[in-house]
């Protein structure tokens, strides 16, 4: 219950909902006024199809967060998407170089 969590936290809280790849879940939450949304690949910890990322840019105004096993290579895909938030810890933290050229 967001309501409750905003109570709790307080009206400054950035309260965010992960959705997985259910639009109508992203959809819901957004009518409970969340602060952003998340999509997320789940155990399979592949991407996120671009259409979900362009579908939700174009319906809602409601930031979405990409989350899974995003590289740098992937990140101008979701952008032109509509993504505004990506998810960057795999890649930095598994980069060959090390994690300061991950970063």
């Amino acid at each position: 219950d967001v309501g409750v969590v905003r109570d709790r936290l307080g009206a400054d809280a950035i309260i965010g909902l992960r959705c997985g790849l259910d639009r109508a879940a992203a959809s819901r939450a957004a009518e409970t006024g969340v602060d952003y949304v998340s999509f997320h690949a789940g155990a399979t910890g592949g991407l996120i199809p671009t259409d979900i990322v362009a579908w939700w840019a174009t319906a809602h105004d409601i930031p979405a967060l990409i989350e899974g096993s995003v590289t740098n290579d992937d990140c101008g895909v979701y952008v032109r998407a509509g993504a505004t938030f990506i998810q960057s810890d795999a890649f930095i933290l598994s980069h060959p170089a090390g994690v300061m050229q991950g970063a």
